[in-house]
Protein backbone atom coordinates (compact mmCIF):
# COMPACT_ATOMS: atom_id res chain seq x y z
CA UNK A 1 0.00 0.00 0.00
CA UNK A 2 0.88 3.37 -0.99
CA UNK A 3 0.33 6.91 0.31
CA UNK A 4 -1.78 9.07 -1.05
CA UNK A 5 -0.46 11.68 -3.13
CA UNK A 6 -1.55 15.77 -3.39
CA UNK A 7 -1.76 17.58 -6.80
CA UNK A 8 -2.31 21.64 -5.61
CA UNK A 9 -3.13 24.19 -8.38
CA UNK A 10 -1.28 27.61 -9.19
CA UNK A 11 -1.67 30.50 -6.85
CA UNK A 12 -4.83 31.86 -6.75
CA UNK A 13 -3.24 35.88 -7.02
CA UNK A 14 -2.10 34.85 -10.79
CA UNK A 15 -5.50 33.41 -12.25
CA UNK A 16 -7.54 36.06 -10.80
CA UNK A 17 -4.70 38.81 -12.02
CA UNK A 18 -5.34 37.10 -15.69
CA UNK A 19 -9.32 37.21 -15.07
CA UNK A 20 -8.77 41.05 -14.63
CA UNK A 21 -7.09 42.11 -16.94
CA UNK A 22 -9.16 39.91 -19.44
CA UNK A 23 -13.00 41.39 -17.97
CA UNK A 24 -11.70 44.81 -17.73
CA UNK A 25 -11.92 45.28 -14.24
CA UNK A 26 -9.56 47.92 -14.49
CA UNK A 27 -11.41 50.02 -16.63
CA UNK A 28 -14.64 49.55 -15.22
CA UNK A 29 -13.55 49.20 -11.45
CA UNK A 30 -16.72 50.15 -10.25
CA UNK A 31 -19.35 48.30 -11.95
CA UNK A 32 -17.55 45.25 -12.18
CA UNK A 33 -17.36 45.23 -8.31
CA UNK A 34 -21.19 45.50 -8.19
CA UNK A 35 -22.15 43.08 -10.72
CA UNK A 36 -19.83 40.64 -8.82
CA UNK A 37 -21.28 41.79 -5.69
CA UNK A 38 -24.47 41.35 -6.64
CA UNK A 39 -23.77 38.20 -8.80
CA UNK A 40 -20.99 36.56 -7.32
CA UNK A 41 -18.87 34.28 -9.72
CA UNK A 42 -22.38 33.19 -11.50
CA UNK A 43 -23.34 32.93 -15.39
CA UNK A 44 -25.95 36.40 -15.11
CA UNK A 45 -22.46 37.69 -13.68
CA UNK A 46 -20.80 36.24 -16.73
CA UNK A 47 -23.16 38.27 -19.09
CA UNK A 48 -23.08 41.22 -17.21
CA UNK A 49 -19.62 41.53 -17.53
CA UNK A 50 -19.91 40.79 -21.78
CA UNK A 51 -22.19 43.75 -21.73
CA UNK A 52 -19.85 45.90 -20.08
CA UNK A 53 -17.36 45.72 -22.89
CA UNK A 54 -19.27 45.32 -25.53
CA UNK A 55 -23.35 45.90 -25.58
CA UNK A 56 -23.03 46.43 -29.34
CA UNK A 57 -21.22 42.76 -30.09
CA UNK A 58 -22.97 40.23 -31.13
CA UNK A 59 -23.42 37.38 -27.81
CA UNK A 60 -25.27 34.55 -28.95
CA UNK A 61 -25.71 32.87 -32.68
CA UNK A 62 -27.40 29.69 -32.62
CA UNK A 63 -28.73 28.57 -36.29
CA UNK A 64 -29.81 31.69 -37.84
CA UNK A 65 -30.34 33.45 -34.18
CA UNK A 66 -27.94 36.05 -33.53
CA UNK A 67 -28.42 38.37 -29.81
CA UNK A 68 -26.22 41.11 -28.74
CA UNK A 69 -25.25 41.80 -25.54
CA UNK A 70 -27.33 44.33 -25.14
CA UNK A 71 -30.27 42.20 -26.06
CA UNK A 72 -29.07 39.58 -24.34
CA UNK A 73 -28.75 41.68 -20.93
CA UNK A 74 -32.25 42.98 -21.25
CA UNK A 75 -34.02 39.33 -21.62
CA UNK A 76 -31.66 38.53 -18.60
CA UNK A 77 -33.39 41.36 -16.58
CA UNK A 78 -36.91 41.41 -18.29
CA UNK A 79 -36.96 37.58 -17.13
CA UNK A 80 -35.88 37.50 -13.82
CA UNK A 81 -38.29 40.28 -13.13
CA UNK A 82 -40.85 38.41 -14.22
CA UNK A 83 -39.21 34.99 -11.96
CA UNK A 84 -39.08 37.39 -8.92
CA UNK A 85 -42.35 37.80 -9.20
CA UNK A 86 -43.45 34.50 -9.85
CA UNK A 87 -41.17 32.65 -7.33
CA UNK A 88 -39.92 32.91 -3.84
CA UNK A 89 -36.48 33.92 -3.34
CA UNK A 90 -34.57 30.40 -2.52
CA UNK A 91 -36.93 28.17 -4.56
CA UNK A 92 -35.71 25.55 -6.62
CA UNK A 93 -36.79 25.15 -9.84
CA UNK A 94 -36.15 23.37 -12.77
CA UNK A 95 -34.95 24.38 -16.06
CA UNK A 96 -35.50 23.11 -19.70
CA UNK A 97 -32.66 23.17 -21.72
CA UNK A 98 -33.36 22.66 -25.37
CA UNK A 99 -29.74 23.79 -26.24
CA UNK A 100 -31.29 27.59 -27.50
CA UNK A 101 -30.56 31.05 -26.82
CA UNK A 102 -33.53 30.97 -24.82
CA UNK A 103 -31.98 28.65 -22.76
CA UNK A 104 -29.31 30.42 -21.62
CA UNK A 105 -31.64 33.65 -20.69
CA UNK A 106 -33.61 31.54 -18.24
CA UNK A 107 -31.40 29.73 -16.68
CA UNK A 108 -28.99 32.91 -15.69
CA UNK A 109 -32.42 34.51 -15.30
CA UNK A 110 -33.27 32.21 -12.46
CA UNK A 111 -29.94 31.97 -10.63
CA UNK A 112 -30.17 36.39 -11.02
CA UNK A 113 -34.11 35.91 -9.50
CA UNK A 114 -32.38 34.05 -6.28
CA UNK A 115 -33.61 30.74 -7.16
CA UNK A 116 -31.75 27.69 -7.28
CA UNK A 117 -31.64 26.27 -10.82
CA UNK A 118 -31.09 22.45 -12.00
CA UNK A 119 -30.53 22.30 -15.39
CA UNK A 120 -32.83 19.80 -17.01
CA UNK A 121 -31.56 18.38 -20.46
CA UNK A 122 -32.99 15.52 -23.64
CA UNK A 123 -30.23 13.12 -22.02
CA UNK A 124 -33.03 12.47 -18.85
CA UNK A 125 -35.39 10.23 -19.36
CA UNK A 126 -39.32 10.96 -18.12
CA UNK A 127 -38.88 8.73 -15.42
CA UNK A 128 -35.80 10.60 -14.29
CA UNK A 129 -37.19 13.95 -15.03
CA UNK A 130 -40.51 13.00 -12.79
CA UNK A 131 -38.04 11.18 -10.04
CA UNK A 132 -35.49 14.93 -9.91
CA UNK A 133 -38.63 16.76 -9.44
CA UNK A 134 -39.88 14.84 -6.81
CA UNK A 135 -36.89 14.13 -4.91
CA UNK A 136 -35.27 17.72 -5.17
CA UNK A 137 -38.79 19.20 -4.67
CA UNK A 138 -38.81 21.62 -7.45
CA UNK A 139 -41.40 24.10 -7.64
CA UNK A 140 -42.08 24.94 -10.89
CA UNK A 141 -40.73 23.66 -13.76
CA UNK A 142 -39.48 26.32 -16.77
CA UNK A 143 -39.44 26.02 -20.24
CA UNK A 144 -37.54 28.54 -22.83
CA UNK A 145 -40.29 28.73 -25.22
CA UNK A 146 -42.77 29.72 -22.45
CA UNK A 147 -41.12 31.88 -19.89
CA UNK A 148 -38.11 33.91 -21.34
CA UNK A 149 -38.88 37.85 -21.56
CA UNK A 150 -37.09 39.65 -24.29
CA UNK A 151 -37.53 42.99 -22.95
CA UNK A 152 -39.08 44.77 -19.80
CA UNK A 153 -38.84 44.68 -16.38
CA UNK A 154 -35.79 45.65 -13.73
CA UNK A 155 -33.52 43.59 -12.05
CA UNK A 156 -34.08 41.86 -8.79
CA UNK A 157 -32.21 42.96 -5.81
CA UNK A 158 -31.54 39.56 -4.84
CA UNK A 159 -28.90 37.36 -4.17
CA UNK A 160 -27.77 35.38 -6.60
CA UNK A 161 -29.42 31.18 -6.49
CA UNK A 162 -26.80 28.51 -6.84
CA UNK A 163 -27.07 26.37 -9.80
CA UNK A 164 -27.56 22.44 -9.41
CA UNK A 165 -25.27 20.48 -11.57
CA UNK A 166 -27.10 17.25 -11.70
CA UNK A 167 -24.69 13.75 -11.79
CA UNK A 168 -25.32 11.48 -15.17
CA UNK A 169 -27.84 9.27 -13.67
CA UNK A 170 -25.64 6.21 -14.54
CA UNK A 171 -26.94 3.79 -11.41
CA UNK A 172 -30.24 5.17 -10.75
CA UNK A 173 -32.04 8.58 -10.52
CA UNK A 174 -29.73 11.65 -11.01
CA UNK A 175 -28.68 13.64 -7.98
CA UNK A 176 -27.23 16.65 -6.69
CA UNK A 177 -23.77 15.78 -5.43
CA UNK A 178 -23.13 19.39 -3.67
CA UNK A 179 -24.04 22.73 -4.52
CA UNK A 180 -22.37 24.34 -7.48
CA UNK A 181 -21.08 27.26 -5.38
CA UNK A 182 -20.70 29.92 -8.27
CA UNK A 183 -20.13 32.32 -5.56
CA UNK A 184 -16.80 34.91 -5.76
CA UNK A 185 -14.02 31.83 -4.99
CA UNK A 186 -15.78 30.13 -7.86
CA UNK A 187 -13.67 32.47 -10.16
CA UNK A 188 -10.53 31.17 -9.00
CA UNK A 189 -10.44 27.79 -10.90
CA UNK A 190 -11.94 29.53 -13.60
CA UNK A 191 -10.20 32.43 -14.07
CA UNK A 192 -7.54 29.72 -14.21
CA UNK A 193 -8.87 27.44 -16.82
CA UNK A 194 -9.18 31.45 -18.66
CA UNK A 195 -5.15 31.55 -18.09
CA UNK A 196 -3.74 27.80 -18.98
CA UNK A 197 -6.35 27.71 -22.28
CA UNK A 198 -5.33 31.55 -23.30
CA UNK A 199 -8.66 31.89 -25.39
CA UNK A 200 -7.86 33.63 -28.78
CA UNK A 201 -9.67 36.41 -29.47
CA UNK A 202 -12.41 35.58 -31.82
CA UNK A 203 -15.74 33.19 -31.43
CA UNK A 204 -16.17 30.43 -29.65
CA UNK A 205 -18.35 27.10 -31.12
CA UNK A 206 -19.55 25.21 -27.81
CA UNK A 207 -20.76 21.63 -29.05
CA UNK A 208 -20.63 20.51 -25.55
CA UNK A 209 -24.21 20.12 -24.21
CA UNK A 210 -25.40 23.14 -21.82
CA UNK A 211 -27.02 21.02 -19.20
CA UNK A 212 -23.09 19.64 -18.86
CA UNK A 213 -20.51 22.04 -16.46
CA UNK A 214 -18.52 21.57 -19.54
CA UNK A 215 -20.86 23.17 -21.64
CA UNK A 216 -21.81 25.57 -19.54
CA UNK A 217 -17.85 26.74 -18.34
CA UNK A 218 -17.19 27.24 -21.89
CA UNK A 219 -20.02 29.28 -22.22
CA UNK A 220 -19.52 31.24 -19.30
CA UNK A 221 -15.51 31.79 -20.17
CA UNK A 222 -16.85 32.89 -23.32
CA UNK A 223 -19.12 35.79 -22.04
CA UNK A 224 -16.16 37.00 -19.46
CA UNK A 225 -14.51 38.31 -22.09
CA UNK A 226 -16.89 39.53 -23.99
CA UNK A 227 -16.42 36.74 -27.20
CA UNK A 228 -19.23 35.84 -29.13
CA UNK A 229 -20.78 32.03 -28.38
CA UNK A 230 -22.23 29.95 -31.19
CA UNK A 231 -24.52 27.01 -29.55
CA UNK A 232 -23.80 23.76 -31.78
CA UNK A 233 -24.63 21.43 -29.63
CA UNK A 234 -26.67 18.54 -30.99
CA UNK A 235 -26.63 19.94 -34.01
CA UNK A 236 -25.97 18.13 -37.32
CA UNK A 237 -22.64 18.03 -38.59
CA UNK A 238 -24.10 19.92 -42.13
CA UNK A 239 -25.27 22.78 -39.49
CA UNK A 240 -21.92 23.08 -37.29
CA UNK A 241 -19.84 23.25 -40.66
CA UNK A 242 -22.17 26.16 -41.79
CA UNK A 243 -22.12 28.06 -38.91
CA UNK A 244 -18.23 27.54 -38.83
CA UNK A 245 -18.11 28.68 -41.77
CA UNK A 246 -20.33 32.04 -41.30
CA UNK A 247 -18.96 32.72 -38.33
CA UNK A 248 -15.14 31.43 -38.40
CA UNK A 249 -14.62 30.43 -34.27
CA UNK A 250 -10.93 31.10 -33.83
CA UNK A 251 -11.75 27.90 -30.83
CA UNK A 252 -13.81 25.32 -30.65
CA UNK A 253 -15.29 23.02 -27.36
CA UNK A 254 -16.80 19.78 -27.15
CA UNK A 255 -16.06 15.77 -26.09
CA UNK A 256 -13.92 14.34 -28.79
CA UNK A 257 -16.59 12.60 -30.58
CA UNK A 258 -18.11 16.07 -31.61
CA UNK A 259 -14.76 17.80 -31.94
CA UNK A 260 -13.08 15.12 -34.49
CA UNK A 261 -16.60 14.79 -36.34
CA UNK A 262 -16.37 18.35 -37.04
CA UNK A 263 -12.55 18.08 -37.99
CA UNK A 264 -13.04 15.05 -40.06
CA UNK A 265 -16.35 16.93 -41.75
CA UNK A 266 -13.78 19.87 -42.73
CA UNK A 267 -15.46 22.56 -40.64
CA UNK A 268 -12.45 23.84 -39.71
CA UNK A 269 -10.34 23.66 -43.39
CA UNK A 270 -10.40 27.30 -43.88
CA UNK A 271 -7.21 28.04 -40.71
CA UNK A 272 -9.13 30.20 -38.64
CA UNK A 273 -9.08 27.85 -35.87
CA UNK A 274 -6.77 28.59 -33.08
CA UNK A 275 -7.83 26.31 -30.37
CA UNK A 276 -9.86 23.15 -29.63
CA UNK A 277 -10.56 22.16 -26.32
CA UNK A 278 -11.76 18.54 -25.28
CA UNK A 279 -13.17 17.84 -22.03
CA UNK A 280 -16.12 15.35 -20.68
CA UNK A 281 -14.35 11.97 -21.88
CA UNK A 282 -11.20 10.24 -22.55
CA UNK A 283 -9.20 12.24 -25.69
CA UNK A 284 -6.53 9.69 -26.91
CA UNK A 285 -3.05 11.48 -27.67
CA UNK A 286 -3.45 10.12 -31.24
CA UNK A 287 -6.81 11.86 -32.18
CA UNK A 288 -5.07 14.70 -30.39
CA UNK A 289 -2.60 14.74 -32.59
CA UNK A 290 -4.56 14.06 -35.89
CA UNK A 291 -6.85 17.14 -35.12
CA UNK A 292 -3.64 19.47 -34.21
CA UNK A 293 -2.50 18.44 -37.77
CA UNK A 294 -5.28 18.86 -39.74
CA UNK A 295 -6.23 22.21 -37.84
CA UNK A 296 -3.38 23.66 -37.34
CA UNK A 297 -4.92 24.72 -33.74
CA UNK A 298 -3.84 24.08 -30.38
CA UNK A 299 -5.15 20.95 -28.35
CA UNK A 300 -6.04 21.40 -25.06
CA UNK A 301 -7.47 18.59 -23.05
CA UNK A 302 -9.80 19.62 -20.10
CA UNK A 303 -10.80 17.38 -16.59
CA UNK A 304 -13.84 17.69 -15.25
CA UNK A 305 -17.25 16.26 -14.17
CA UNK A 306 -20.67 17.49 -13.81
CA UNK A 307 -20.53 17.37 -10.47
CA UNK A 308 -16.90 19.89 -10.19
CA UNK A 309 -16.93 21.53 -13.41
CA UNK A 310 -13.04 21.41 -14.68
CA UNK A 311 -10.87 20.81 -12.37
CA UNK A 312 -7.46 19.98 -14.30
CA UNK A 313 -5.85 20.59 -17.83
CA UNK A 314 -3.49 18.96 -20.34
CA UNK A 315 -1.73 19.54 -23.11
CA UNK A 316 -1.38 16.04 -24.40
CA UNK A 317 0.69 13.94 -24.70
CA UNK A 318 1.35 15.28 -21.14
CA UNK A 319 -0.34 14.93 -17.82
CA UNK A 320 -3.42 16.99 -16.03
CA UNK A 321 -2.04 19.94 -14.23
CA UNK A 322 -4.75 20.90 -11.40
CA UNK A 323 -6.33 24.57 -11.78
CA UNK A 324 -5.68 27.27 -8.88
CA UNK A 325 -7.71 27.03 -6.16
CA UNK A 326 -8.29 22.56 -6.95
CA UNK A 327 -6.53 19.88 -4.99
CA UNK A 328 -6.17 16.58 -6.56
CA UNK A 329 -5.65 13.82 -4.16
CA UNK A 330 -4.66 10.28 -6.05
CA UNK A 331 -5.31 7.64 -2.42
CA UNK A 332 -3.51 5.03 -1.55
CA UNK A 333 -6.34 2.58 -4.27
CA UNK A 334 -5.48 4.96 -6.99
CA UNK A 335 -8.64 6.75 -6.82
CA UNK A 336 -8.70 10.81 -7.85
CA UNK A 337 -10.29 12.94 -5.29
CA UNK A 338 -10.93 16.53 -6.30
CA UNK A 339 -11.61 19.64 -3.86
CA UNK A 340 -12.40 22.62 -5.71
CA UNK A 341 -14.55 25.60 -5.03
CA UNK A 342 -17.13 24.58 -7.60
CA UNK A 343 -18.54 22.01 -4.91
CA UNK A 344 -18.89 22.18 -1.60
CA UNK A 345 -17.09 18.97 -0.49
CA UNK A 346 -13.74 16.63 -2.02
CA UNK A 347 -16.14 14.56 -4.81
CA UNK A 348 -14.35 11.35 -6.10
CA UNK A 349 -14.25 11.42 -9.89
CA UNK A 350 -14.45 7.72 -9.97
CA UNK A 351 -11.09 7.56 -12.27
CA UNK A 352 -8.33 6.01 -10.94
CA UNK A 353 -4.79 7.29 -11.53
CA UNK A 354 -1.26 8.36 -11.01
CA UNK A 355 0.68 10.99 -10.08
CA UNK A 356 4.03 11.69 -12.17
CA UNK A 357 6.61 14.77 -12.61
CA UNK A 358 4.47 14.98 -15.80
CA UNK A 359 1.14 15.42 -13.66
CA UNK A 360 -2.23 13.06 -13.07
CA UNK A 361 -2.25 10.10 -15.75
CA UNK A 362 -5.60 8.16 -15.66
CA UNK A 363 -5.88 4.60 -15.85
CA UNK A 364 -9.94 3.80 -16.05
CA UNK A 365 -12.55 3.73 -13.94
CA UNK A 366 -12.66 2.23 -10.36
CA UNK A 367 -16.55 2.33 -10.07
CA UNK A 368 -17.89 -0.07 -12.66
CA UNK A 369 -19.16 2.49 -14.67
CA UNK A 370 -18.67 3.27 -18.61
CA UNK A 371 -17.24 6.55 -20.42
CA UNK A 372 -19.41 6.45 -23.98
CA UNK A 373 -18.86 9.77 -25.86
CA UNK A 374 -18.75 12.00 -22.11
CA UNK A 375 -22.14 10.37 -20.51
CA UNK A 376 -21.23 7.78 -17.63
CA UNK A 377 -23.18 4.72 -18.39
CA UNK A 378 -23.92 1.89 -15.80
CA UNK A 379 -23.96 -1.63 -17.94
CA UNK A 380 -25.36 -3.40 -14.67
CA UNK A 381 -27.98 -0.96 -14.67
CA UNK A 382 -28.70 -1.39 -18.57
CA UNK A 383 -28.95 -4.99 -18.18
CA UNK A 384 -31.65 -4.99 -15.87
CA UNK A 385 -33.67 -2.94 -17.57
CA UNK A 386 -33.32 -5.01 -20.33
CA UNK A 387 -34.24 -8.32 -18.46
CA UNK A 388 -36.98 -5.99 -16.61
CA UNK A 389 -38.91 -6.58 -20.03
CA UNK A 390 -41.17 -9.27 -20.47
CA UNK A 391 -40.09 -10.16 -23.77
CA UNK A 392 -36.54 -10.87 -22.65
CA UNK A 393 -35.16 -13.80 -21.58
CA UNK A 394 -31.30 -12.66 -21.04
CA UNK A 395 -29.15 -9.71 -21.60
CA UNK A 396 -25.28 -9.34 -21.69
CA UNK A 397 -23.80 -5.97 -22.41
CA UNK A 398 -20.03 -5.93 -24.05
CA UNK A 399 -17.99 -2.99 -24.24
CA UNK A 400 -16.06 -2.77 -26.96
CA UNK A 401 -13.08 0.48 -27.31
CA UNK A 402 -14.28 2.99 -29.97
CA UNK A 403 -11.67 5.48 -31.23
CA UNK A 404 -14.44 8.64 -30.95
CA UNK A 405 -16.73 7.25 -28.15
CA UNK A 406 -14.14 5.86 -25.99
CA UNK A 407 -16.57 2.90 -25.68
CA UNK A 408 -18.81 2.05 -27.52
CA UNK A 409 -22.19 -0.67 -26.18
CA UNK A 410 -23.69 -3.57 -27.05
CA UNK A 411 -26.65 -5.14 -25.90
CA UNK A 412 -27.01 -8.87 -26.97
CA UNK A 413 -30.22 -9.55 -25.78
CA UNK A 414 -32.46 -13.48 -26.35
CA UNK A 415 -35.91 -12.46 -26.13
CA UNK A 416 -38.49 -15.36 -25.80
CA UNK A 417 -39.45 -17.37 -28.72
CA UNK A 418 -42.38 -14.53 -30.17
CA UNK A 419 -41.18 -13.63 -33.58
CA UNK A 420 -41.43 -10.02 -34.90
CA UNK A 421 -39.56 -8.45 -31.96
CA UNK A 422 -36.84 -5.93 -33.45
CA UNK A 423 -34.34 -4.06 -31.26
CA UNK A 424 -36.35 -0.87 -32.55
CA UNK A 425 -39.25 -2.30 -30.15
CA UNK A 426 -36.74 -2.88 -27.43
CA UNK A 427 -34.91 0.35 -27.80
CA UNK A 428 -38.40 2.75 -27.55
CA UNK A 429 -39.23 0.48 -24.43
CA UNK A 430 -36.91 1.60 -22.89
CA UNK A 431 -36.24 4.95 -23.77
CA UNK A 432 -38.55 6.35 -21.05
CA UNK A 433 -36.38 4.52 -18.42
CA UNK A 434 -32.93 5.36 -19.30
CA UNK A 435 -33.02 8.21 -21.85
CA UNK A 436 -31.19 8.59 -24.72
CA UNK A 437 -27.29 8.47 -23.02
CA UNK A 438 -28.48 5.40 -21.48
CA UNK A 439 -29.46 3.20 -23.97
CA UNK A 440 -26.67 0.89 -25.81
CA UNK A 441 -25.16 2.04 -29.03
CA UNK A 442 -26.45 -1.02 -30.67
CA UNK A 443 -29.00 -4.30 -29.51
CA UNK A 444 -28.45 -7.76 -31.30
CA UNK A 445 -31.36 -10.05 -30.77
CA UNK A 446 -29.68 -13.39 -30.12
CA UNK A 447 -31.50 -16.82 -30.61
CA UNK A 448 -31.26 -19.11 -27.77
CA UNK A 449 -28.23 -20.93 -28.87
CA UNK A 450 -26.41 -17.75 -28.88
CA UNK A 451 -27.71 -16.98 -25.18
CA UNK A 452 -25.33 -14.57 -23.69
CA UNK A 453 -23.18 -16.08 -21.05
Amino acid sequence: MTDSVTLRGVSSGAAMGSLICRVGVLRHPWRTARILRMHGGSLPAAIELGALRDERKIALVRGAEQISYARLRRALHATAAALADRCEAGGRVGIGIDQSAASVVLLAAALAAGLDAVPLGRRLSQHDRDAVADQLRLTDLLDPARDVLWDGGRQPARAAGQLMILSSGSTGTPRVTGRRSFRLRALIPLADLDRRIHWPAGPVLVLAPLDHGHGLSAVVAGFLRGATVLLGAQSPSDEIVAMAADHQPSCVTGVPMQLARAVRAGAFDSGHLRLIVSGSSRLQDELAEEMRVRTGARVIDCLGTTETGTFAVRLPPEGFQPLAGVRLLVDHEHRVIVDTPLADEPTPTGDTGEVSAAGLHLHGRADGLVDTAGELVSPLRMRRAFESLPQVVSCRIDAVDDELRGTLLIARVEVHDSPGVEASDLREALLPVLGRSGLPQRIDIVSPAQRPA
